[in-house]
């Protein structure tokens, strides 16, 4: 009898102990279908297409009165044709395009404090997950609307990612000092050689690293950073050097309060730093969003304009000449119900491959696009 009571007293005093460090371990998973329809309209030529991309993500949260921490992973597999590739955009019309595979996209663990003040994740990772990226720019279909030109080749970016060590501080109220360190490397970035996207490798022929610095305020944000890879680029063997780039966004509502209509705009833009080393010197990106809630359902338009310029120490480089490949859109994307949203996409893209013998006609895209959550 007096074990019996000893045990339960041991029980009861760890179970205050954990009730008091309010310890807690949970799992989670997401999963979504984005599946769209193409239509292209090219020199006289009419193209049809279809694409769709399976995500699937899942995490285990433990968290005390002290740290919390978590185990992420993440799965994707794409599926169908590329229109991309029909109508020879280098910067993906559709930011689903890619080859066809299952992708491990994310395999992290992260540790984050208590009061969210620093955070670290170390794992397989991509540079757009946290990076350069917006809420409101990432909304565009087109592939290359959400990010900088600039962005070197062998970064990690969706769908490919490498390992790496990620960082984020928290310098104010509303500031954060972000620091990421990947691994650079074509084999692994490039799809066409990493086919099967379970590739594991840690051996990396480069470091790719980027710094962020992000302000939020009411309706805005604003962002400025600085991105290297130290692999070595150029046309000549005297000119070669590592890639590095600056870049800013800038993110603001107009009228946050105006006729049950919120406006915002973005503008954005990098420029590379030694102008001999990427065939994309800078680039320009401006955007304009509407929102309205309609019916109890959010309903977003958004018309962008995104113009990457062509290095003319690449131009004289090359016995080819190039041509700067911009690209609008004008989007507009409603939730249907808390499960699935339907996107249409309206592009219009000038020079898609950027040669200037190929594609002389403007390119028009259309996209319908369904999101359905499970």
């Amino acid at each position: 009898m007096k074990s019996n009571l000893l045990i339960f007293l041991i029980l009861l005093i760890e179970a205050n102990v954990f009730a008091q460090n309010k310890s807690a371990l949970e799992f989670f998973n997401e999963n979504r279908i984005i599946g769209e329809v193409h239509s292209a309209y090219q020199s006289s030529d009419v193209i049809w297409s279809s694409r769709h991309y399976l995500n699937a993500d899942f995490w285990i949260d433990y968290q005390n009165k002290k740290s919390n921490f978590r185990l992420f992973s993440n799965l994707g597999w794409l599926s169908g044709k590329s229109i991309s590739d029909a109508i020879g955009d280098i910067y993906l019309a559709s930011s689903i395009d890619g080859l066809d595979a299952l992708r491990i996209q994310n395999l992290w663990l992260s540790f984050q404090d208590s009061n969210e003040s620093f955070e670290i994740r170390i794992g397989k990772q991509a540079v757009d997950d946290e990076f350069i990226i917006t809420e409101k720019s990432n909304l565009f279909i087109h592939g290359a609307a959400a990010y900088v030109f600039t962005l070197s080749m062998n970064a990690p970016q969706w769908p490919a990612a490498s390992w790496a060590v990620y960082n984020r501080l928290k310098t104010g109220k509303n500031s954060n000092f972000l620091l990421g360190i990947y691994g650079s490397d074509p084999k692994v970035t490039d799809e066409s050689i990493n086919t099967n996207g379970l590739d594991f490798d840690f051996n990396y022929s480069g470091i790719f690293t980027i710094a962020e610095w992000s302000q939020t305020g009411a309706g805005s944000i604003t962002k400025f950073g600085y991105f290297r890879d130290s692999n070595r680029f150029g046309y000549t063997e005297a000119n070669q050097n590592s890639l590095s780039a600056l870049y800013f966004v800038h993110e603001k509502a107009i009228n946050p309060h105006t006729l049950g209509v919120k406006l915002t705009y973005h503008v954005s833009g990098s420029h590379v730093i030694d102008r001999k080393t990427a065939p994309i010197d800078y680039d320009i990106r401006a955007a304009l969003f509407a929102e309205h809630n309609l019916n109890d359902k959010k309903f977003i338009v958004g018309l962008g304009y995104f113009y990457p310029h062509i290095s003319a120490a690449h131009e004289k480089a090359n016995s080819y000449p190039l041509r700067s490949e911009s690209f609008g859109e004008l989007t507009a994307k409603i939730d249907l119900s808390e499960r699935l949203a339907l996107q249409i996409s309206l592009q219009k893209i000038a020079g898609a491959g950027a040669y200037e013998y190929y594609n002389k006609a403007n390119s028009i895209l259309g996209v319908m696009r369904f999101y359905f959550s499970f």
